[in-house]
């Protein structure tokens, strides 16, 4: 027994001295939706990540465990009850995966992470009993055998999250779409069997996660499909929208969260001086355009010659080892707004 004690040790020493010990925490955790009808589902993601680097280098083997305990009422359960009901969206593989029958699910997290990198686990839960409020559940990380011990953990390694189980609303969403042009976002959903519906509030978030209402509209309730438009001027380069439907005794649904790019501002690309001496620089001006944007310079035959980072404002721009000539400069957003300047050199 010493013996092994022993080897254990100095097995983990020489882990010590070859790896930089980590802190793995949960950086996020939360429900797809705050609320779900009964018989309905929806998916709780736990985000797992590692900081606290030294040198850039990862985790010794050995990992750690995540536990997810849901509510021992049985308000909401994992649907189905298998590892079917569990899955993995990026990151290291998870693996040893138990569920208790009763409330509790575990998973192992055993490969070594690099810095920085999420580990992403899903759970699909179905409601089961109607609550007044949101019930949470419980998600804590915990060491595995070897490699990482509780010392190791952040802070962050018991978070819960939240979930309300609701009734059925009288109404069926068959579709919810968005269309962005310029700062204008238009919302447009289909509805059918809606009865008792008071309200359809629209909200957006500039994250996706906090939302606000910045708008409602009265439902028909008549029989058959109704078609409903909203629009909204949009302020930043991204924005979510969902919909919060409520019915006349005060229960509500969610809608799926819709993203649209909104384009505030025309971009614009120009060039100065055009023509210009291919022995000189010139000068790429954008205005409007939104996060990264590159240049994809090309001759007239459409052969792409250089890819070129640029930003808003004034770029430098050197032609001087290709022959005179015409050429094309296709410059792209991360949102693919896409001008495209022509360039005349001479020499």
């Amino acid at each position: 027994m010493k013996k092994l004690l022993l080897s254990s040790i100095l097995m983990l020493g020489i882990l010590a001295g070859s790896f930089a010990q980590g802190d793995p925490g949960i950086s996020s955790v939360g429900f797809s939706t705050p609320t779900v009808p009964v018989g309905g589902t929806a998916v709780l993601t736990i985000d797992l990540t590692n900081g606290d680097f030294v040198n850039g280098l990862t985790i010794p083997a050995g990992g750690y465990q995540v536990s997810i305990s849901l509510p021992a009422t049985l308000v909401y359960v994992a649907q189905p009850l298998s590892t079917a009901a569990i899955t993995q969206a990026s990151g290291p593989a998870f693996n040893n995966f138990d569920f208790d029958g009763v409330n509790v699910i575990t998973a192992d997290l055993a490969a070594p992470q690099a810095p920085g990198e999420i580990a992403r686990l899903q759970i699909t839960v179905k409601g089961q009993i109607l609550t007044p409020n949101q019930v949470f559940s419980g998600i804590s990380i915990g060491a595995l055998v070897a490699g990482v011990s509780g010392t190791d953990l952040n802070n962050n390694n018991n978070l819960q999250a939240g979930l309300q189980v609701i009734g059925v609303l009288p109404l069926k969403l068959q579709s919810f779409t968005g269309q962005s042009k310029l700062c204008t976002n238009t919302l447009n959903w289909k509805s059918s069997e809606e009865k008792n519906v008071k309200s359809i509030d629209i909200e957006t978030s500039e994250d996706g996660t906090i939302f606000r209402t910045v708008g409602t509209v009265a439902a028909k309730n008549v029989v058959g499909t109704n078609n409903y438009s909203y629009t909204h001027e949009g302020s930043t380069a991204k924005a979510y929208y969902r919909l919060k439907i409520s019915d006349i005794d005060g229960n509500a649904v969610y809608s799926d969260v819709v993203s649209l790019n909104t384009q505030c501002k025309e971009p614009s690309a120009s060039m100065y001086p055009n023509p210009m001496n291919a022995l000189s620089d010139g000068n790429v001006v954008l205005k409007n355009f939104t996060g990264k944007i590159t240049g994809q310079l090309q001759d007239m035959n459409g052969k792409q010659l250089a890819t070129i980072k640029l930003l808003n404002g004034s770029n430098t721009i050197n032609l001087g080892k290709y022959a005179q000539g015409t050429y094309l400069l296709k410059v792209t957003d991360e949102h693919q707004a896409t001008k495209t300047i022509k360039i005349v050199t001479y020499k």
